[in-house]
């Protein structure tokens, strides 16, 4: 791959890094469901060829996950493998449905199909109660695909993609090309091997002390690294857990509200998943520290994301409107 189309791949997916960003500035009226203003871009970005768009919903993934902090939870599989698979929908359609169908129906479409794909996999682990989740997320996805395509469209992103396709990307800014240090390089393998072992332990024991250990370590690690701890995506999360456990029955009923009952085989269940997937979130936030080779493709992108969130977050675009602080972020390079 030529060092300008790396270029380009990152500046995209750093263009979809930068809306998942700027979607936390949004009102969020539920924990649950995110909008997915990163699907902008994917929407928009159609017109590459097949592998390379590919890629680029790989980055966009796995960029995301290193930045939330969920590299080394499931949740991780459950994010490329939707997105890759969703994105290949967007692709297809925009190339065989284009005329007879609107960005608004691909996006649509794309986001339902993302929503089954994401309770499909999800109910592979934390069992088939999730599925109860499959209504209200199809009706939330509705909304969320007609909001992505008018982001798309209010910020003229086909288009512009379209008229810099053969433009070269100012990178002149962008410091990612000095090697790391052969310390640095020890530090991260030694990061790499460590993280790998400890979620291959949490992941392969059952014992709830053994668990309860393996939290304190894993959140000992991410403070070490510099992470704030931060409760409320643990306290999200173990809702969702139950909520999606408790629903199906599994020993011993100890407690009966309505026609719901909670059996003790199901809270342990719930608990033991709890504990995994906390461990594993603590873990991300440490591993997010581990330096990539300077000139891959992800390093690029992370680059020209914290170039692009620096003018998001500056104070002269906070007295800006949603729309003109994305505009003032990406320095008027595309749009």
């Amino acid at each position: 791959m030529t060092q300008e189309k790396k270029e380009r791949l990152s500046y995209l997916g750093a263009l979809a890094l930068l809306f998942s960003y700027a979607e936390s500035a949004l009102p969020r009226f539920t924990p649950f469901f995110k909008l997915g203003l990163s699907n902008a871009v994917i929407l928009a970005s159609a017109g590459l060829d097949f592998p390379s768009f590919l890629l680029l919903c790989l980055v966009k993934s796995a960029a995301a996950s290193l930045m939330s902090g969920t590299l080394l939870t499931p949740f991780f599989i459950v994010s490329i493998v939707q997105s890759l698979l969703s994105g290949s929908l967007v692709f297809f359609l925009c190339r065989m449905c284009g005329k007879s169908l609107s960005l608004f129906g691909i996006s649509i479409l794309a986001s339902a199909f993302s929503s089954l794909v994401q309770v499909l996999l999800c109910s592979l682990y934390l069992g088939r109660g999730v599925w109860n989740f499959l209504g209200p997320m199809l009706i939330f996805s509705a909304f969320s695909g007609i909001f992505t395509a008018f982001l798309a469209l209010r910020l003229g992103l086909e288009k512009a993609l379209q008229n810099q396709s053969t433009k070269k990307i100012d990178s002149s800014s962008i410091d990612y090309a000095s090697s790391l240090s052969s310390a640095e390089k020890i530090s991260s393998v030694l990061k790499i091997i460590l993280v790998v072992a400890f979620s291959v332990f949490v992941f392969s024991t059952g014992k709830l002390p053994f668990l309860f250990v393996a939290l304190f370590l894993s959140a000992f690690l991410q403070k070490m690294s510099g992470h704030r701890i931060l409760f409320l995506p643990h306290f999200f999360m173990w809702i969702f857990v139950f909520l999606s456990s408790v629903l199906v029955p599994n020993g011993r009923i100890i407690i009966k509200i309505w026609k719901i009952s909670m059996t003790d085989g199901a809270l342990l269940l719930a608990l033991e998943k709890c504990l995994r997937l906390s461990s594993s979130l603590c873990l991300s936030r440490y591993a997010s520290t581990i330096s990539f080779p300077n000139g891959s493709v992800l390093s690029m992108t992370l680059s020209f994301f914290r170039k692009m969130s620096d003018r998001f977050e500056s104070g002269e675009s906070k007295e800006m409107k949603f729309f003109d602080r994305i505009r003032f972020a990406l320095n008027e390079q595309f749009l």
